[in-house]
C-alpha cells in the first residue's frame, strides 16, 4: 500500500546516494515540482529539501547540525559587531573550538578513549561515550569546515555576516552536503541569487554531468569495488602477491571514480537548480608531483587546508625546518579530518612526506629530455599515492602486514600474469575514459541522451547487475 510514510521509509533504506534509483526517481519529481514553483519561492523549496534531505540521516543528526549552526552563526555576528582586536580574536578562538568540539566528539572521542585503553564498556568509557548512541551527524566533517571558514572569513572582514536565509542555503544546500565540494563563504554568497533560476543551457549541461557521474560510479567504481572488498575483506589470505597488487590498484581507480563521479553528479544537479558548483578534480592521476596531486584532487579541501592551515601557520614563507613542520602539521591534519584511525594519521603523514621530499629532492638533475622528466614524474608520483592509499584502504595495520605478507613468494605464473595485465588494461582504460568525459562534456548533447543514460544506468542500479556500494567519501 502506498503512503509517504512507506516514501520516506525507501528513502532512508537508500541513504543519501545519488546513484540509487528511488533518489533519482526523488530527485525529477522534485524538478518538476521545482520548475513549477514561482521563482521566488523556489530558494525556500530547495531549502526545505535541503533539510528533508538531511532528515534521512536521522533526527539525532539533525539536531546537532542545528545546534551547531545555530551557536556558529550568533558568534560569527558577535564577531563582526565587536571593534576590539583583541575581543574579535578571542571570539573567534571560541567559534573554531565550538565548531571542532562537535568533530571531536562525535567523531574522534572512541578514537581517542581507544588511544589511552579506555574501552565503551568500561565506567569512565560510558560516561563519556553515552551522546554516541546519537547518529554521527552527515557530513560532519564538511559542515564544520565550511563554519569555520565562515567564521574566520567574517573575521578577516572577506564579507559581512550572512542572512538567515543565505546562511542555511550555505550549510544546508543538499547538492555539496554529503561530501563537497567544499565551498567558500564569499562565492557562496556571490552566486547566492542564481539559486533557483531556471536556465536551459545549465539544465542541458547538468544532466550530462549528472549521467558522466553515474556511469563513473555504477558502471565502473561499484564494478571495481567487488574485486576490491574481497581482497580487502579477507585480508589478502591466499592471495599472490599480483593479485594483491591488483586490489590495491583498483582501488586507487575505484576511490577515483567514485568520488570523482559523486561530484560530477553534484555539480550536475546543483547546476539544474541554477547553481554551479566549483570543480573538484582535473585528472589527478596525470600529476607530475605530489605537489600537483593535490592541485588536482579534492581541489576544494587541498585549498581549503592551504588557506585556513598551511598559511595561518606561516606556509613556506619560514625557514626550512618551519616549512616542513608545517607541512607535515597540515597533512597530519588531513589524514585525520578522513578518518579515526592511526591507519588515516599515516596516510596524511606519508603525503607530507612526499611534499617535503618534493621540496627537497629534484628530479630534474637526472633528466635532460622534458618529455622523459614528465613522464618519470608522473610514474612516480602515481605509484607513491597508491602505495599511501593502501593505509586509507585497509581496515587496520594488521591488514597492511598482511598485503606485505603476499610479497614472500614472489612468481609470475599463467594466473598472476593475467593479474598483471589486468592492472595494466586499468590504467590504459582510465586514459581512454578521461580523454572520452572531456569529449562529451565538451558537446552540448540532446537532453534527451542525457536522460537516456541517466534511465539507462537507473535501470542497471535497479536491476542489480552490480552491487551498489555507498559513496567512499560519504564516511568522512
Amino acid at each position: 500500500m502506498f503512503t509517504f510514510g512507506s516514501v520516506f521509509q525507501k528513502l532512508s533504506a537508500a541513504g543519501t546516494g545519488f546513484h540509487t534509483p528511488v533518489f533519482l526517481l526523488a530527485f525529477f519529481t522534485f524538478l518538476v515540482l521545482f520548475t513549477w514553483t514561482p521563482a521566488r519561492r523556489r530558494r525556500v523549496l530547495v531549502l526545505l529539501v535541503s533539510i528533508a534531505f538531511y532528515l534521512l540521516a536521522g533526527p539525532g543528526a539533525v539536531l546537532i547540525l542545528l545546534v551547531s549552526s545555530l551557536l556558529n552563526f550568533m558568534f560569527v555576528r558577535l564577531i563582526h559587531r565587536i571593534e576590539s582586536p583583541f575581543g574579535r580574536k578571542v571570539t573567534l578562538a571560541v567559534t573554531v573550538a565550538t565548531t571542532l568540539s562537535f568533530l571531536a566528539w562525535w567523531k574522534y572521542l572512541s578514537f581517542a578513549l581507544g588511544t589511552v585503553g579506555l574501552t565503551p564498556e568500561s565506567a569512565l568509557g560510558r560516561l563519556w561515550v553515552w551522546p554516541l548512541n546519537l547518529a554521527p551527524p552527515l557530513g560532519i566533517s564538511f559542515f564544520c569546515f565550511l563554519q569555520i571558514s565562515y567564521g574566520v572569513d567574517v573575521y578577516g572582514r572577506k564579507l559581512s555576516p550572512l542572512s538567515v536565509c543565505r546562511y542555511a542555503h550555505f550549510i544546508l544546500f543538499f547538492p555539496k552536503m554529503v561530501s563537497g565540494p567544499l565551498v567558500r563563504p564569499a562565492e557562496f554568497a556571490d552566486k547566492y541569487s542564481s539559486i533557483g533560476a531556471i536556465d536551459n543551457s545549465l539544465v542541458r549541461q547538468g544532466l550530462q554531468r549528472l549521467a558522466v557521474g553515474l556511469i563513473k560510479k555504477i558502471v565502473f567504481a561499484d564494478a571495481l569495488a567487488v574485486l576490491v572488498n574481497s581482497a580487502f575483506g579477507s585480508d589478502f589470505q591466499g592471495m599472490s602477491c599480483w593479485r594483491s597488487l591488483f586490489s590495491l590498484y583498483a582501488y586507487a581507480f575505484q576511490i577515483y571514480l567514485d568520488f570523482s563521479g559523486y561530484t560530477d553528479m553534484a555539480i550536475g544537479i546543483s547546476m539544474m537548480l541554477g547553481y554551479r558548483l566549483p570543480e573538484n578534480f582535473d585528472r589527478p592521476y596525470a600529476a607530475e608531483s605530489v605537489r600537483d596531486f593535490w592541485r588536482r584532487w579534492h581541489i576544494t579541501l587541498g585549498a581549503w587546508l592551504r588557506d585556513y592551515v598551511y598559511i595561518p601557520l606561516g606556509g613556506s614563507r619560514v625557514a626550512k625546518p618551519l616549512v616542513i613542520f608545517n607541512l607535515m602539521a597540515t597533512f597530519l591534519l588531513c589524514g585525520l579530518w578522513h578518518g579515526a584511525s592511526w591507519n588515516f594519521v599515516i596516510w596524511g603523514g606519508l603525503h607530507g612526506i612526499y611534499l617535503v621530499a618534493g621540496r627537497l629532492i629534484s628530479t630534474a638533475r637526472f633528466f635532460k629530455n622534458r618529455t622523459a622528466l614528465v613522464w618519470v614524474n608522473r610514474f612516480l608520483t602515481f605509484n607513491a599515492v597508491v602505495f599511501a592509499w593502501l593505509f586509507f584502504r585497509a581496515a587496520d595495520l594488521q591488514t597492511v602486514g598482511h598485503f606485505f605478507g603476499t610479497f614472500r613468494a614472489v612468481s609470475l605464473e599463467g594466473s598472476e600474469l593475467m593479474w598483471l595485465l589486468y592492472a595494466v588494461a586499468l590504467v590504459v582504460a582510465h586514459g581512454i575514459m578521461s580523454r572520452l568525459k572531456r569529449c562529451f562534456l565538451g558537446v552540448e548533447v540532446h537532453p534527451t541522451i542525457s536522460m537516456a543514460c541517466i534511465a539507462a544506468v537507473g535501470f542497471m542500479a535497479a536491476g542489480t547487475v552490480f552491487e551498489l556500494t555507498p559513496f567512499i567519501y560519504a564516511n568522512f
